[in-house]
């Protein structure tokens, strides 16, 4: 479709100023050991009319409130931060963001069976059976 696509980390490549019309983080800020210099490095390499989309868990999901420190997406020591939607926008702002929209994922069923299977497993509960 003619798009110019880029796919690694902003701190690997020094990109001019306004160079991107879109930047995601899909499921990887949580994983970053500075995401207030990566999110400051994406302000200043993206378009002022451009699009930054953030994909994370949401700790004060109902699945992060139900199974607590079960929880499959603490996924600890690999995300090393953890949002709900107030912090995001406040990190966001902070870091010259407007949030525009915000949605929300009801839960991945995956993460659901693994918190389950968590659960189950630390309370000595049999698995369940691989599907």
């Amino acid at each position: 479709h003619g798009l110019d696509i880029v796919r690694g980390r902003l701190k690997d490549r020094l990109f001019q100023p306004s160079s991107f019309d879109v930047i995601t983080f899909g499921n990887s800020l949580e994983h970053l050991h500075s995401p207030r210099l990566t999110l400051a490095e994406a302000e200043r390499v993206l378009d002022p009319r451009g699009l930054l989309v953030i994909k994370v868990p949401n700790i004060d999901s109902w699945s992060g409130k139900f199974f607590n420190a079960r929880w499959f997406q603490l996924d600890v020591p690999r995300h090393l931060y953890h949002f709900n939607p107030k912090t995001l926008r406040e990190f966001l702002r902070r870091a010259g963001f407007r949030v525009i929209r915000e949605t929300y994922d009801a839960g991945a069923t995956y993460g659901i069976r693994e918190s389950w299977r968590w659960k189950r497993l630390y309370e000595g509960k049999p698995d369940f059976k691989n599907r």
